[in-house]
């Protein structure tokens, strides 16, 4: 069974007793977890939107509203959905930006992924940072292949990247 909210909020204070000071959580829990000082990290995927049938992303899994990002429309399309929903955005600490996991897209043109991925991510972070300019962007390399991987690296490594404050491995990672 799923916790109930005083479940989820003991636990919450556990963690933090033991010194855990991120944690996720939307409209619901935000306030709890501002009211403690600790960090609240929302997430926002790089191709989650419901299209025409033709925008739609090849996705590993299968899994529906996803788009392709390559098709310059749906690309418009996702961006300005960003930036509809950060107009009214709760103020994360962080936000998350999934590679995979749920999204993605594996068509000829997006291939390498993390190449359509980071640069997706890229202009994501300049909407998030117009509404809020003090939240930190994640990214993750979740699905990805070594060629998506040495692609996120080999760009990040041209020159700083100010819009970017981390990468979470996580379940997934090919981690080459």
């Amino acid at each position: 069974r799923r916790w109930t909210g005083q479940e989820w909020r003991h636990a919450v204070l556990d963690y933090a007793l033991a010194g855990a000071n991120t944690f996720g959580g939307g409209p619901k829990e935000f306030d709890f977890l501002k009211s403690y000082g600790l960090m609240v990290v929302g997430h926002m995927n790089s191709n989650a939107l419901s299209g025409p049938p033709e925008w739609s992303a090849v996705e590993p899994f299968g899994r529906l509203n996803f788009v392709c990002p390559s098709i310059p429309e749906a690309r418009r399309a996702v961006l300005d959905n960003i930036e509809q929903s950060m107009k009214n955005s709760l103020p994360y600490d962080i936000i998350r930006i999934p590679s995979g996991d749920a999204g993605g897209c594996w068509c000829e043109k997006c291939e390498p992924w993390g190449k359509t991925y980071i640069l997706m991510c890229a202009d994501m972070a300049k909407i998030i940072h117009k509404y809020q300019p003090g939240t930190r962007v994640y990214i993750t390399n979740q699905e990805l292949s070594n060629a998506g991987e040495r692609f996120i690296f080999d760009y990040l490594n041209q020159s700083p990247q100010p819009w970017l404050a981390g990468l979470y491995y996580g379940p997934g990672s090919n981690a080459i």
